[in-house]
């Protein structure tokens, strides 16, 4: 699995080419438009002479056997991107405790993806594991102490999850190890600094 982000048709095939020669393969498993996340993507992807073009070559040459895109920012985005009809083979999007509150990928996206049969990838599902175990323990046991009426101490409650999560996404570094045909190569992804309040 590579991404890329070649939203026309030649930097796509450089970024393939590149991608081939770094992985020391002759094919890709699957291959994904990286960050579609701004709202001229899905035009640029689909125009004449787009990205969607270049994956289309890629897969006849036998490049590549599987296409999707990732994106993170914004549903209706997503929802732009499977409005083109083209046959995706994955799509990666987050998905968390929080996401059904804002901006939902899991009841506007979701659906769509399992109705038609694309393989769905998640990022960012542990976003909010702090908000379990002793640190969720911690500020229950502190707030108990405190001289203020409930609703305050939930509010004051809620705050501390919020700047512990807060603390969690800036700070967390995931490392994976990725094996394709006997290569190995190693890749970490440094978390967005995202800012909730």
């Amino acid at each position: 699995m590579t991404k890329h982000h070649g939203r026309d048709k030649k930097t796509a095939m450089e970024h393939l080419e590149d991608s081939l020669r770094r992985l020391r393969t002759d094919v890709i498993d699957l291959w994904q438009f990286h960050e579609v996340v701004y709202n001229k993507d899905p035009e640029m992807i689909f125009a004449v002479d787009g990205g969607i073009e270049a994956a289309e070559l890629a897969k006849k040459q036998g490049k590549v056997r599987f296409i999707g895109f990732t994106g993170h920012r914004d549903q209706v985005i997503h929802l732009k991107m499977l409005a083109y009809g083209y046959p995706w083979d994955a799509v990666q999007m987050p998905m968390n405790v929080f996401d059904a509150h804002f901006k939902s990928f899991q009841k506007n996206v979701l659906p769509i993806l399992v109705r038609r049969n694309i393989g769905v990838i998640i990022k960012a599902a542990l976003i909010a594991a702090r908000f379990s175990g002793r640190s969720r323990k911690r500020s229950l046991r502190r707030l108990a102490t405190m001289d203020i009426n409930e609703k305050d101490k939930e509010i004051l409650f809620f705050r501390d999850m919020i700047e512990q999560l807060q603390m969690q996404v800036s700070e967390q570094l995931f490392g994976f190890t990725m094996h394709y045909n006997g290569h190995r190569e190693s890749a970490y992804v440094m978390v967005n600094r995202y800012s909730l309040l």
